[in-house]
């Protein structure tokens, strides 16, 4: 019973939405200085904020960890940028003050579990299996006042399977033990079904990955922490377009229409 809810607010950044699941004792995790200006304007200390992604503001990124908020290393600029700041932030504070950090891992989850996965890579962290994990770990831990406090583990699977969530769990056991790390939370980020029939929510996943982390970790000491997006709220819009024409070719009706799916999704 050791938790720490977050809402991604890139998924839904209505205004109304995020002050209610503040209210409702959420943290926002954020990916940008947009998302944290947002979370700002409706009301979330910075001591309420999980800050993810690669590319972070790095005057967002120091506000939040002086403030006690929670940042999840991502780039090797990261770490870079905490290289640079250490000696003259140590001294400063006369080394009464530690920045807490988590660290985000990439794990290949097709080893963990190969029918619920493609074989393509994510592109977000350090690589466990190429070692470049464990030299990010050794370059925090050279520094004074850096604590490494948590493990990210946002590792998606097609099925969005409650063992794939067993298997992260798993992961993030086997990490601590091989680095030795002591962490005060399990970011095991979001990716979940939400209320939808015949799959599973959240009082299949959260049991699942509670018993697997408690084989090591003490759970009044280790909180697990989550950050749902999709699986609580879809988007607040509607995309309208006009039909500009019909074409009739054989056995096919063409509708041309002055929008695309790229108005709506870049990547697509």
């Amino acid at each position: 019973n050791n938790y720490i809810l977050s809402y991604s607010v890139k998924t839904n950044s209505l205004p109304w939405l995020l002050s209610h699941l503040r209210a409702e004792g959420f943290r926002a995790e954020i990916v940008s200085d947009l998302e944290y200006d947002i979370a700002r304007r409706v009301g979330f200390d910075e001591n309420k904020m999980i800050y993810n992604g690669p590319i972070k503001d790095m005057t967002v990124f120091d506000s939040i960890l002086a403030a006690g908020g929670m940042a999840n290393i991502d780039s090797l600029e990261e770490i870079e940028h905490l290289e640079a700041t250490s000696r003259c932030l140590w001294q400063q504070n006369a080394g009464s003050f530690v920045r807490r950090v988590g660290i985000r891992v990439n794990c290949d989850m097709h080893r963990l579990v190969p029918e619920e996965t493609s074989t393509d890579s994510s592109r977000f962290g350090f690589c466990l299996e190429n070692g470049e994990l464990g030299k990010a770990i050794a370059r925090l831990r050279a520094l004074p006042d850096v604590k490494i406090s948590g493990l990210h583990l946002h590792c998606t699977t097609k099925n969005r399977s409650v063992e794939g969530f067993r298997a992260i769990a798993g992961l993030a056991c086997e990490i601590a033990d091989s680095y030795d790390l002591d962490p005060e939370y399990i970011d095991i980020g979001g990716g979940f079904w939400g209320g939808v029939k015949d799959k599973p929510g959240y009082k299949d996943y959260i049991p699942a990955i509670a018993e697997v982390l408690a084989r090591k970790f003490d759970p009044t000491r280790c909180a697990l922490a989550v950050e749902p997006g999709v699986s609580l709220i879809s988007r607040c819009s509607c995309f309208a377009s006009r039909v500009v024409s019909i074409n009739h070719v054989r056995d096919y009706v063409y509708v041309i229409t002055d929008g695309s799916r790229l108005n709506l999704n870049p990547q697509i």
